[in-house]
């Protein structure tokens, strides 16, 4: 009978008896702070960015309407201006149809690419990128490539348009 109690004493030598050792208890809360800092911040970035019920920008349903109203209409400028200036471009070619587009062409170039309307060869770009759709400046990046693609089931030399869309 005096063996049990021995035991526990070399085990658990400063507690006592069926008390876990203060280091075990120290882990263990650290672990579940961690947990709970962790929960909270994803429950934040989650409420942030509107994924949970109610918690979308605090717009009227009236606001909510006028936003989709003025996206729609801005879209359909953007497309109509697009189709005005990059209509009669050429086969590997690239129109810059809409505010607001950044482009990189290959050095030693004399060409510009900066406004609607201009146009260039395919092979001079480096690199293209268009703007989001941005409803306070009314400008949504667009521009329009027309390439010769090589795709199952069609023609050779067959031309494809690609729009580009920020």
């Amino acid at each position: 009978m005096n063996a049990q109690p021995d035991v526990e004493k070399r085990l658990f030598p400063a507690t006592g008896r069926g008390k876990h050792p203060p280091l075990v208890r120290i882990v263990a809360l650290s672990v579940l702070g961690l947990v709970a800092i962790c929960l909270g911040l994803w429950m934040l970035v989650f409420k942030e960015s509107g994924l949970f019920a109610g918690t979308t920008p605090n717009l009227t349903a009236t606001a909510l309407a006028a936003n989709d109203i003025a996206c729609k209409k801005l879209v359909e400028q953007a497309m109509s201006e697009t189709d005005k200036f990059c209509k009669d471009i050429g086969t590997n070619q690239l129109c810059y149809g809409n505010f607001s587009v950044d482009a990189e062409l290959a050095e030693g170039t004399s060409e510009k690419f900066s406004q609607r309307g201009d146009v260039i060869d395919v092979d001079i770009l480096r690199r293209l990128s268009a703007a989001p759709l941005d409803l306070v400046r009314q400008a949504w990046g667009i521009a329009v490539f027309k390439v010769t693609a090589n795709l199952p089931r069609s023609l050779p030399g067959q031309t494809i348009t690609l729009l580009v869309f920020g």
